[in-house]
């Protein structure tokens, strides 16, 4: 549905149904930063879930900062906790967002045929608080693990 309102506001011709819904997203997780998926938990094939909870600064930064999950997992939601922005103006807010880390073979897909990279990334945002981090791997070629 918010992504629904969100190009309806960019076609519309009401500027105040647009102000409405930039007011209602000025707290969103848009400003929240991109996770990465440690090298360290790939090499040990390591997945899983990590739990970053939080409230926003004065200055619109995360604050009082909680992680629960794989210890070896926490440095990529780190990452993305670090990078976050949201306007000033949410202080006080509390969330809590949830980083899943899978991995999966390159030869999943299209019959055994490797159509991605060894070593591609996809981070995906689920509204209202799910990343998904995929790292795709090449389980054959030992040559190309990461180092």
């Amino acid at each position: 549905m918010r992504e629904f309102l969100i190009v309806c506001s960019l076609f519309s011709a009401s500027p105040c149904f647009a102000q409405v819904e930039r007011e209602a997203d000025k707290c969103s997780p848009s400003g929240f930063g991109k996770p990465t998926y440690p090298l360290e938990a790939v090499r040990a094939r390591i997945l899983g879930t990590v739990k970053a909870s939080f409230s926003i600064g004065t200055d619109g930064k995360p604050e009082r900062v909680e992680y629960t999950g794989h210890r070896i997992l926490i440095p990529g939601a780190k990452v993305s906790i670090d990078r976050t922005r949201v306007d000033p103006g949410c202080r006080g807010l509390a969330y809590t967002l949830v980083f899943k880390f899978q991995l999966e073979s390159i030869y999943e897909f299209d019959n055994g045929n490797p159509p991605l990279v060894h070593g591609t990334q996809a981070v995906t945002f689920r509204p209202p608080d799910e990343f998904l981090i995929v790292y795709f791997f090449d389980p054959v070629d030992k040559s190309r693990a990461p180092r």
